[in-house]
């Protein structure tokens, strides 16, 4: 049988429909899946080191043996949760750094809010009032 793209997806599909159904039955498969995804990622990436023309080629398939060792280890969460803490961490040292663009010491009117630097008749009469009582 030639393997084509049309005979992939029904696989896929007989398989996605066979673990629903053990499912409904009863039958947990989900790890059985992982682990057979796993096992099949580990290969791809035995083939695509021992194919590999140059280092860029083997890394990319260490990469994803590493992923598929984790997968099948079911430990495949840290590697997210890596991926998500150094990001965060990233985007927060670069918000706090002190190579800020946005200028914090100018005054208020230079980015359109003059109403809060100028005061009206109330303000004035206030603050006048306000002085005085401490006097």
């Amino acid at each position: 049988m030639k393997w084509t793209f049309k005979s992939f997806i029904g696989l896929a599909l007989l398989a996605l429909g066979g673990v629903i159904f053990l499912n409904v039955l009863g039958f947990q498969g989900g790890w059985f899946i992982r682990t057979l995804l796993a096992i099949f990622i580990v290969g791809y990436a035995f083939k695509k080191i021992k194919q590999a023309e140059s280092s860029t080629q083997k890394g990319f398939g260490i990469a994803v043996l590493l992923f598929g060792i984790l997968m099948f280890f079911g430990a495949v969460h840290i590697i997210f949760g890596l991926l998500f803490g150094l990001v965060f961490i990233y985007f927060g040292l670069k918000m706090m750094g002190k190579n800020s663009k946005r200028a914090t010491k100018e005054p208020l009117e230079v980015y359109g809010n003059t109403a809060a630097i100028n005061e009206d008749a109330f303000d004035i009469e206030w603050n006048k009032k306000m002085n005085n009582k401490g006097e």
